[in-house]
């Protein structure tokens, strides 16, 4: 291969870049300065919120070597071989009576000033499994970092 078959590339003169800058320096300004009002007013039109999570390890009852008992009688096991015991315990934690215990304990109204439907906090909660573990995680989104606190650890103790 020779020299003049290859494709002329042209070398960046860093100064050409310069003076098209210097020549066309309002429009990029003005560019500029709207892409960064349209950014603030974007972060300033967003609601605040807060997100609360918390962890549940599922322990086993290991008593059982003590009462002298077998040793698997307290470990976490599903009832069928394709089920997994994790995902049973993230169904009894995002149950109808954990989620209702938990609007009752703290008293949760919405907007009308009625008690919160079941439905309506479990949309906010997030409730899920870590595979490989035997660990629950969860998560509630809203307003106010308080309460958001609050509803985990109660959906937790419950």
């Amino acid at each position: 291969m020779t020299m003049e078959s290859l494709p002329n590339f042209e070398e960046a003169n860093i100064q050409k870049y310069l003076e098209v800058i210097q020549r066309r320096w309002l429009p990029l300004v003005g560019i500029f300065s709207i892409a960064v009002t349209l950014g603030c007013l974007y972060a300033f039109s967003l609601k605040p919120s807060s997100k609360a999570e918390g962890s549940l390890m599922i322990k086993t009852n290991r008593s059982s070597s003590l009462t002298g008992l077998p040793q698997d009688i307290g470990r976490l096991e599903a009832l069928n071989v394709n089920d997994n015991p994790l995902e049973t315990q993230v169904r009894i934690v995002g149950s109808n009576p954990v989620i209702k215990k938990t609007i009752n304990s703290l008293n949760l109204k919405d907007s009308k000033g009625k008690p919160l439907s079941i439905p309506d906090l479990a949309k906010q909660l997030k409730i899920e499994g870590i595979k490989g573990t035997d660990i629950v995680q969860l998560s509630y989104k809203g307003s106010d970092p308080d309460l958001a606190a609050k509803i985990v650890n109660e959906v937790i103790d419950s």
